[in-house]
């Protein structure tokens, strides 16, 4: 089942697609949570 992730993640309120600057900036906050995970 593939997940529609930008859903998921406006549900928990991590992003909010009505501001696309500060979508960026969560977006690039989780990008670097994920990569320190992988490290």
């Amino acid at each position: 089942m593939k997940i529609d992730w930008l859903l998921f993640f406006e549900k928990i309120g991590i992003i909010k697609i009505n501001n696309p600057r500060e979508f960026k900036i969560q977006n690039s906050i989780l990008n670097k949570k994920f990569e320190n995970r992988r490290l």
